[in-house]
């Protein structure tokens, strides 16, 4: 008799967006999701931890790759964090499991809850990495306030259900226009 195939955490998130898309975030239960998946209960909390780091993870690895854009990056402050955060959505393949992750967030506010307290670590080390490259002076606090804006930016586009990388791109340069010379 053959072994039952294992069953991996990315199979659980494919599962998972799936069924979050079709019935919505909070309809969908841990039982329901385990047996969509073919695994026990235990087995599924012991693959994800919690339901919600399915979407969350998602986002996490997007906000990697965003630290990673930042990091390469040269110009003017505003213009990389601009281009970063335009960049990381525009790679995102539709139909992907981080395309599917952001739609879940898009339609649920639970989730997008759980998502804005992601942002105070991610807004620290993405502060650090712009005082490291020495933007702002070095200014610690004025780079907490451009990676603050800057998420808030990315958070308020990807709130829409119709939200695009240009909307992103403009809403980068409604909010330069604000503030003037002192986003460059």
């Amino acid at each position: 008799m053959a072994r039952p195939r294992t069953v991996t955490r990315e199979d659980v998130d494919a599962v998972a967006l799936d069924l979050f898309l079709d019935r919505g975030f909070a309809a969908v239960t841990g039982q329901q999701l385990a047996t969509a998946a073919g695994i026990s209960r235990p087995t599924l909390y012991r693959l994800v931890g919690r339901i919600e780091d399915i979407v969350l993870d998602q986002l996490d690895g997007s906000l990697e790759d965003l630290l990673g854009a930042v990091r390469l990056s040269a110009g003017p402050p505003w213009r990389v964090l601009r281009d970063a955060f335009v960049g990381v959505l525009e790679v995102v393949e539709p139909g992907s499991p981080r395309a599917k992750a952001l739609t879940v967030l898009q339609r649920n506010p639970d989730i997008r809850a759980d998502a804005l307290r992601m942002t105070r670590p991610v807004r620290l080390r993405l502060a650090g990495v712009l005082a490291d490259r020495g933007d702002y002076g070095g200014d610690a606090a004025l780079c907490e306030t451009a990676a603050a804006l800057a998420l808030a930016l990315l958070q308020m586009t990807i709130a829409r259900p119709d939200a695009t990388s240009a909307m992103l791109a403009d809403a980068f340069d409604a909010a330069a226009s604000v503030l003037g010379s002192a986003g460059e």
